[in-house]
């Protein structure tokens, strides 16, 4: 005897769903970076390390990510975001530790 629930040929149908073209509706934009990107990384990870912060995430790169989302912000500016958005990723990345530290000691409390 099978567990699978009998099939009913009447039940076979095929449903079509049409998109817009919504590629069709953007205009291409050109990709620039900020011409600060290397020396406000550079300063700004030096701060990160000099008030003890520990930079352990890899394969991101928040200098290059400010660059990219402000390139035409002056040195200054950037530097506030490059810092803002790598303390805004570190306190994220703490949440997750935090967050797999507690889901381990639920595990051994159970």
């Amino acid at each position: 005897m099978s567990d699978l629930p009998p099939s009913n040929p009447t039940c076979l149908h095929t449903v079509s769903v049409q998109l817009p073209d919504l590629l069709s509706s953007c205009t291409p934009f050109e990709l620039r970076v900020n011409r600060h990107c290397r020396s406000v990384s550079r300063a700004s990870e030096a701060w990160l390390r000099e008030v003890g912060l520990k930079l352990e995430w890899k394969g991101i790169k928040v200098g290059l990510w400010a660059s990219l989302c402000y390139p035409g912000a002056d040195l200054t500016q950037l530097r506030l975001a490059v810092d803002f958005l790598s303390l805004l990723v570190y306190d994220q990345e703490r949440g997750w530790e935090q967050d797999s530290c507690c889901d381990e000691n639920e595990s051994k409390n159970e």
